[in-house]
C-alpha cells in the first residue's frame, strides 16, 4: 500500500479537425478556449491533483509562443492545478533552421 491514489481531470473537447474553410488560426484558439474553460469548470467541480489534455490540443510551439504560454501557464496559476499537456517543440539547428519535435 505504498501507492498514492491521484484524482485528474481528463479534458477530452471533442473539437474535431479544422474545416476545409475554417481561419485555421481562429479555430485552432477557439479550441484552445474550448479547453481552457472545460479545464476551469472541472478543477472548479472537484480538486484535482492535475489536469491532464490530449496531446494536440495546444495550437502551437507553447515555449516561444508568448501569448499561448501567458494563457497556458495562466492557468495553471489561476486554477491552482498543473496542467500536463502536450506540445509541438523545436530547437535551433547549426544550419540556422529548426529541428521539430512532436
Amino acid at each position: 500500500d505504498n501507492y498514492a491514489v491521484r484524482t485528474v481531470a481528463i479534458v477530452q473537447g471533442n473539437v474535431g479537425k479544422v474545416p476545409e474553410n475554417a481561419d485555421r488560426t481562429e479555430y485552432r484558439y477557439q479550441s484552445l478556449n474550448t479547453y481552457l474553460q472545460m479545464t476551469r469548470v472541472a478543477v472548479n467541480k472537484e480538486r484535482v491533483d492535475f489536469a491532464l489534455w490530449p496531446e494536440t490540443v495546444v495550437p502551437g510551439y507553447l515555449r516561444h509562443d508568448k501569448p499561448l504560454f501567458l494563457a497556458v501557464t495562466g492557468l495553471a496559476r489561476e486554477t491552482q492545478t498543473p496542467l500536463l499537456v502536450g506540445t509541438p517543440d523545436s530547437l535551433p539547428a547549426v544550419d540556422t533552421s529548426l529541428i521539430r519535435f512532436g
